[in-house]
């Protein structure tokens, strides 16, 4: 079995070499997770307060245009 290096390996390779902020990588997917899973599990919460019935694949594309530009306008310099 090959041994897989920590996360937070690769991360600080990344940082060093200045292509991430200095971040706690395994906070970043904690993150991520849980932006994208409040969706499934808080749906009836979301289309009351964006108001709508049905969430349309516009409104999704929308949601992953949020969070990629969220995210990743806190991890790159």
């Amino acid at each position: 079995m090959k041994k897989r290096l920590p996360a937070s390996l690769h991360a600080d390779r990344r940082v060093a070499a200045g292509k991430l902020k200095p971040i706690d990588p395994y906070h970043l997917i904690f993150l991520i997770w849980g932006a994208t899973q409040h969706y499934a599990d808080f749906m009836p919460q979301v289309k009351a307060v964006m108001n709508v019935r049905r969430l349309t694949k516009a409104h999704f594309a929308a949601v992953e245009e949020s969070i990629c530009s969220i995210v990743l306008g806190g991890i790159i310099p």
